[in-house]
């Protein structure tokens, strides 16, 4: 009688320290700013994950997001794109549709679309990202600023003066109930919206925002500080 046939042999796939070996790696090359040098790693996170975990597993978003990141850098948008997409989709499919896991997807692909001439598109990602933040965190959640930013330009490419200001206020807001209207560390905060203003062509009240912040550093540092040069 013959022997039934023998099961295939499971797929070979890495381990955690194999795969923490090569994020490593990835990081190591992308902090220097090496993204051409990122990629072949971040490629290999993505291959050596997605044959550890499968194909839907949440998992898999991260590193998704890493090799974006470097394609973004790259000035390969479309591949960015889509990295940031399905990086989306998998975390819904675990998360939902308001978590913390997405603002760094919202974030990057926002920038993509921007990056790529595509104003429009960006808006939707970075407007979502800011509602997730305010809906957890509240009105003034401090992990809005870096999404307001690129909201803000995306705003003005598109000549939506009334949605741009509203925006760059509301960063500025979001600092001074963190730090305090009057203290120092809001500064940066008023310089940034005073910047806006002065950009817009709205100098008189760049100049009441630049002179606050002047205000506020004359009060609490001595006159060689090097902030008050800006």
């Amino acid at each position: 009688q013959n022997a039934p046939p023998a099961a295939a042999a499971p797929a070979t796939t890495s381990t955690p320290a194999e795969r923490l070996k090569v994020y490593r790696e990835f990081r190591a090359q992308f902090d220097q700013g090496k993204f051409a040098d990122a990629l072949a790693p971040a490629e290999e996170l993505v291959a050596m994950t997605e044959a550890a975990t499968g194909p839907t597993d949440p998992l898999l978003a991260t590193p998704l997001i890493n090799l974006a990141t470097a394609q973004y850098q790259l000035s390969d948008y479309a591949s960015a794109e889509a990295g940031y997409l399905r990086a989306i989709r998998l975390i819904e499919q675990s998360s939902g549709g308001y978590s913390h896991p997405l603002l760094a997807a919202l974030r990057g692909l926002g920038l993509t679309y921007l990056a790529a001439g595509q104003p429009q598109a960006a808006v939707a990602p970075l407007r979502r990202g800011v509602d997730i933040v305010r809906k957890i965190d509240g009105l003034f959640g401090e992990a809005q600023l870096e999404i307001l930013d690129p909201l803000v330009r995306a705003y003005g490419q598109l000549d939506q003066d009334a949605d741009a200001e509203r925006e760059a206020i509301y960063s500025y807001r979001v600092s001074e109930n963190h730090f305090g209207k009057d203290k120092v560390e809001v500064v940066p905060a008023l310089d940034k919206l005073a910047r806006w203003y002065s950009g817009a062509g709205r100098y008189t009240t760049a100049r009441q925002y630049f002179g606050r912040a002047l205000g506020i550093l004359q009060k609490n540092v001595p006159a060689t500080d090097a902030r008050l040069i800006a």
